[in-house]
């Protein structure tokens, strides 16, 4: 479900599946917590596999972004054209910091 990897001190995650929903949003989760619990400086959450969100998606990126906001910044990279779509529609694209990728997030942050 991830791929997770530590550079320097950035927590890059990347979701391998094509769906954030309610169906693996739950174990997502799990995964992601027990990666993070080490307090990396940034968290970078690849979501270029990622094709469709629905509501549990969307709040296990909001239950995250409150999470990391306590110790780090959430960045969102890879956010496909669908994706980034609905967070804007939702007015939730304004609370993530977003790049095409995360080696430019890397750079602008």
């Amino acid at each position: 479900m991830i791929e997770a990897s530590m550079v320097d001190e950035d927590a890059i995650i990347r979701i391998t599946e094509d769906r954030l929903d309610a169906v693996n949003a739950p174990s997502l989760w799990a995964d992601v917590e027990s990666r993070v619990s080490g307090s990396p400086r940034r968290l970078f959450l690849d979501l270029s596999s990622v094709e469709l969100i629905d509501t549990s998606g969307l709040g296990i990126l909001e239950k995250l972004r409150r999470k990391m906001s306590q110790n780090a910044p959430l960045v969102l990279t890879g956010v496909q054209p669908k994706v980034q779509r609905l967070l804007d529609i939702l007015g939730s694209l304004d609370a993530f910091r977003t790049y095409p990728s995360s080696s430019e997030a890397a750079v602008a942050n």
